[in-house]
């Protein structure tokens, strides 16, 4: 622990204060001296590094300024162009809305007059259906009359044919039967007309037979 180290000793020769007898030993006054070299280094170290840093923020501070203009700048003439195409939109919306509302209301009015003009219709259309029901059962009521009229006359007539065919019948029964009778004496007759006939014939040729036999 008594000999120091030859690169503790250079470290010591080359430092410009001396340690001071009795109060340190050399090596903890050479480490104090390589804390501060190191102190500096670091000192410097991070000054440069703070610097280069303050150089690059201020770089991109002017990038992101630059950036956020032209960002403005975009948005504000998109956010213009949006704006006037809205507002050309309304415009065509308010009118078209306008227009819609107009033909609606036409639209509502010729219907209106549409309802109108059919309900007339349909009430006259009923009406002619009373008239037209009332008049066809009128029709049918005197049809039914002169139905029940015509079948009585018909059933009157058939009654009065049944009966003129009935004596028509019987008439012509009892002429059948007189002519029947009239006909049967008539052959009745003429049958005893040819038997006296025949007779008559026999008993001549029978004459001139014996004449003829005497002789």
């Amino acid at each position: 622990m008594s000999a120091m180290p030859e690169e503790i000793a250079r470290e010591t020769a080359a430092g410009s204060e001396q340690p001071p007898r009795g109060l340190a030993s050399p090596e903890f006054f050479f480490l104090l001296q390589r804390i501060d070299r190191l102190d500096e280094k670091l000192s410097a170290r991070i000054d440069h590094l703070e610097e280069k840093l303050d150089r690059e923020v201020k770089a991109l501070s002017g990038e992101i300024r630059a950036l956020d203009e032209k960002l403005c700048g975009e948005t504000k003439a998109l956010d213009e162009k949006l704006s006037g195409e809205i507002r050309a939109l309304r415009g065509e919306t308010k009118a078209l809305d306008e227009k819609l509302s107009g033909e609606i209301r036409a639209l509502r009015g010729e219907t209106k007059a549409l309802d109108e003009k059919l309900s007339g219709e349909i009430r006259a259309l009923r009406g002619e259906t009373k008239a037209l029901d009332e008049k066809l059962s009128g029709e049918i009521r005197a049809l039914r009359g002169e139905t029940k009229a015509l079948d009585e006359k018909l059933s009157g007539e058939i009654r009065a044919l049944r009966g003129e065919t009935k004596a028509l019948d019987e008439k012509l029964s009892g002429e059948i039967r007189a002519l029947s009778e009239k006909v049967n004496s008539r052959i009745g007759s003429l049958m005893l007309w040819v038997v006296g006939a025949v007779i008559t014939l026999i008993a001549g040729f029978a004459g001139v037979i014996v004449t003829l036999a005497i002789k």
